[in-house]
């Protein structure tokens, strides 16, 4: 018997014995937009995406319950899942009971595992190009019957000849357009979808653990073909996305009250950290209006048309020297910073009103998701969560084989990625209306790297072990793409599942301060600030045997602590020499002898 299979038992002997209503979350803005339950208590999430991108629309193996227990053993307490509209209303007005039917079966299944479900509206590009208009085949990100109700557009995948990467569907007129259709609301395509979340809604209601309603996956800006301002995030997000979460809201509100609305500005809208002079964004909205995707055709053509083919999982396998890569990205910031100069200077010859700019002042930042307020305003800060994506744009540059080269980590990992998470603290502060507070958030998706602890520097074991530890140290929730299904199965792969199954604190009794965890000498530490109006409630740390052999470790914890271990849980309690203003402490390590 493996040591998860002991694991797995753990779990399964307290799920019998008690299968209770999972806690009632919400966030706290007061609280860094940390998740909160009934008892006040920080809560924390780690959990896998699962989606199917085509028929049946689910996972066969999410019916699983030995798959499912494993999962609770390795700590995992979320899933987000694919609710796929052409799922759910492969007809229009005609819902598919028998799909209904199969999330609601995992739904409850994860539920009586202690794992709560996102509900994920998931699409990529909208739909493949070329797939039969049948539900049945193909993948549809939105029902066929949706691109039937918009004006077609014939010629994918104009404006490129040909194109490398999925991703790059975004730019042809075909999607850009579909998209942009859908939040004008042609032939009524925006209500539909508000239709299809307000059915959700009113199904899901008060369903034990559902967790929350994520509106779209990775919204795209709308038609930039013809309107590249669009590509500022904040005007895609102002322009296009708040308008659509608030009417979703809206219907949502209208029969579930209470679960969380996950909303997404553009991806791109999380990753920099800075405002401009709103004289600056307006000029630079303004600047983009006048130009189209044509303009700068050739910065699209070098990164669309790049040589190489897709890899299995969308990475491009490129072998691309570092000389190679600072050429072009030198290439990329001339042709784009001509660009904008030509159609500054002409602005300006045009003697343009400055009223013009003025008219745009107090909208939201240009480099920012482009958001005013939560959907619903303030009323609804502690029940929605601004969900969030991180794949570093150039990890396609860093072959799969080998050392990850110094040049792509760097620009990863010490610019990029840092840049991307302040960006998200600056944008949740935003939207928490200042006092300190913050709105909720949650990275929903990172990826695109499997680690392997047999191969340490490669790219996929660095990259996906910085996110981690990036999220360990600001103590977020995280939900993982699971491209290769490494933690999926009876079992887990020690060496690659080992970096997620690792211990965090589910719930803390105080305010968190710092958490780390080494996955090669599994040294965890824990500190936060503990509450003391009741000295019952427990800190709770999940504690994996994958690290800890048969539950055996060495636990130092702050003189002011007492604590209990029950199974993979280590509860900790505060006690009247705990004091809310000075740090407590918890650490653990393996026992070697």
């Amino acid at each position: 018997m493996t040591k998860y299979v002991v694991g797995v038992l753990w779990f399964a002997l307290a799920l019998a014995a008690s299968a209770a209503t999972l806690p009632k979350i919400y966030v706290d803005p007061a609280k860094g937009g940390h998740f909160v339950d009934d008892l006040g208590r920080v809560r924390m999430f780690r959990g896998v995406n699962s989606v199917n991108k085509a028929f049946p629309w689910y996972d066969v193996q999410m019916l699983d319950d030995e798959r499912i227990a494993t999962m609770a053993s390795g700590g995992f307490n979320v899933v987000r899942l694919g609710a796929m509209w052409t799922g759910f209303e492969p007809e229009k007005g005609q819902i598919n009971q028998s799909y209904v039917d199969i999330l609601k079966t995992q739904v409850a299944k994860f539920a009586d595992a202690g794992i709560y479900t996102v509900f994920d509206m998931h699409q990529d590009c909208l739909w493949e190009h070329g797939a039969n208009d049948d539900a049945g085949s193909g993948y549809w990100g939105v029902p066929p019957w949706i691109k039937r109700e918009v004006p077609p557009v014939d010629n994918f995948p104009s404006p490129f000849e040909a194109f490398t990467g999925w991703f790059c569907a975004y730019f042809s007129e075909e999607v850009s357009k579909g998209f942009q259709d859908i939040y004008d609301n042609v032939a009524d395509t925006r209500e539909s979808f508000v239709s299809f979340w307000r059915y959700v809604a009113s199904t899901f209601s008060g369903s034990n653990g559902v967790f929350g309603y994520e509106l779209m996956n990775e919204p795209w800006a709308g038609n930039v073909v013809a309107d590249l301002s669009l590509m500022l995030p904040g005007v895609a997000g102002r322009r296009n996305l708040a308008p659509l979460h608030e009417r979703a809201h809206t219907a949502i509100r209208e029969v579930d009250d209470e679960t969380f609305i996950f909303y997404e500005g553009v991806t791109w809208g999380m990753w920099l950290p800075f405002r401009t002079n709103p004289l600056v964004d307006a000029l630079l909205e303004e600047v983009l209006q006048n130009l189209s995707l044509a303009d700068v055709q050739p910065i699209l053509d070098k990164v669309c048309a790049a040589p190489g083919a897709a890899a299995a999982g969308g990475r491009e396998e490129r072998s691309v020297g570092h000389q190679e890569k600072l050429d072009l990205f030198i290439e990329l910031y001339h042709r784009l910073r001509d660009t904008i100069e030509l159609a500054r200077s002409a602005i300006w010859d045009w003697k343009r009103d400055l009223a013009i700019f003025e008219e745009k002042d107090g909208n939201p930042p240009v480099f920012g998701p482009g958001f005013s307020q939560v959907p619903g305003g303030a009323d609804y800060m502690n029940r929605t969560v601004l969900s969030w994506h991180w794949y570093c744009p150039l990890i396609g540059l860093a072959p799969d084989s080998g050392p990850y080269d110094p040049v792509t980590r760097t620009l990863c990992d010490e610019i990029l990625g840092p840049m991307a998470f302040k960006a998200v603290e600056m944008w949740s502060e935003d939207l928490g209306e200042g006092a300190g507070r913050k709105a909720g958030h949650m990275l929903t998706e990172f990826g695109i790297c499997v680690p392997d602890s047999e191969k340490p520097d490669s790219v996929n074991t660095i990259e996906c072990e910085f996110v981690l530890a990036e999220m360990d140290k600001k103590v977020e929730s995280w939900t993982y793409w699971d491209t290769y299904g490494i933690l999926y199965g009876p079992d887990f792969v020690e060496n690659k599942a080992k970096y997620f199954v690792r211990p965090f604190p589910t719930a803390t009794h105080g305010m968190p301060h710092s958490l780390s965890f080494d996955v090669d000498s599994a040294a965890f530490s824990f500190e936060f600030y503990p509450a003391v109006e009741d000295l019952t409630i427990p800190t709770e740390i999940f504690v994996p045997e994958m690290h800890y052999p048969n539950m055996s470790y060495n636990l130092n914890v702050s003189p002011d602590l007492t604590f209990q271990r029950e199974g993979t849980v280590l509860k900790v309690f505060a006690s009247e020499a705990s004091s809310p203003t000075v740090l407590s402490f918890v650490t653990i390590s393996p026992r070697t002898s």
